[in-house]
């Protein structure tokens, strides 16, 4: 079982500060007391709440998820409200910053995929446009893509690769909001130095990157079982979660050509 860290919730003390608490919010932070495990109701709070709070509630957020991810998470799910940034206002706060960088510097999202993506290279006329159709799809629905991933990865982690530990369903998302948010940093540093010196991150180099990530944040998440164990886990996790959703894109995509005759036509060319 996971250390849930009890006393904290029941000993009269916030769980941010340690500060002595009679009341149902902290004087001096202002977390609700007692602390609170996840529910559906936070979850829908947090799709209608501010995604951002303080800048130093931003910065702190963005610092910790770098080098200690895992701890977040967790600091989230045993209660801590007043951190971090909230999951889902994170991950949503940091695609739309992504787009609006995009926007500023005035690159077309579709052509710098198209670019950074594995899937342009070597490619003939007519499969360079089949290409730029699945890519102007992806840019045009890229938050409702990223969202789709997040209850596959929560249903693998909770009843496939950590059974075990006592955190529910609902627990388990929030690291992937937290996470999937916070590597939108890698494509910001792309698309300022795919402007500035025409340089990008390979498609390869950020898969590879996002592998580590996940398993470095369940090292952190989850504390009744090795780390290494953990890590392979967290990796297994993202690795199964994108094939499934690969598999109903698939299915999706078909959907979609079938519905677009030009795309159709193009194809029967070929």
């Amino acid at each position: 079982m996971t250390q849930t860290q009890p006393s904290d919730r029941e000993s009269g003390r916030c769980i941010n500060c340690q500060q002595e608490v009679s009341t149902p919010y902290c004087p001096q932070c202002g977390q609700p007391y007692p602390a609170e495990r996840m529910s559906v109701g936070h979850v829908l709070a947090d799709f209608q709440g501010r995604p951002y709070g303080t800048r130093g509630l931003f910065l702190r957020t963005i610092k910790d998820l770098t080098v200690k991810p895992g701890e977040v998470v967790r600091a989230y799910v045993m209660g801590n409200r007043v951190l971090y940034n909230r999951p889902v206002g994170y991950f949503l706060l940091m695609i739309t910053i992504m787009l609006i960088v995009a926007s500023v510097l005035q690159i077309d999202y579709v052509t710098f995929l198209q670019v950074s993506s594995i899937s342009a290279d070597g490619l003939n006329d007519h499969q360079a446009e089949l290409n730029k159709y699945v890519l102007q799809f992806i840019s045009s629905n890229i938050k409702l893509i990223s969202l789709a991933l997040i209850p596959f990865q929560a249903f693998i982690a909770r009843y496939l690769f950590f059974r075990k530990s006592d955190f529910s369903y609902l627990d388990h998302t929030v690291l992937p909001f937290y996470l999937e948010g916070h590597l939108n940093l890698v494509t910001i540093i792309s698309l300022i130095g795919f402007r500035v010196a025409g340089f990008y991150i390979p498609f390869w180099f950020t898969t590879i990157l996002t592998l580590i990530y996940f398993g470095f944040g369940y090292t952190g998440f989850i504390v009744h079982q090795s780390k290494i164990k953990s890590f392979f886990k967290g990796v297994g996790i993202f690795i199964v979660s994108q094939l499934v959703v690969a598999i109903i894109s698939l299915i999706a995509g078909f959907l979609y050509i079938l519905n677009h005759p030009e795309i159709l036509e193009m194809m029967k060319k070929k």
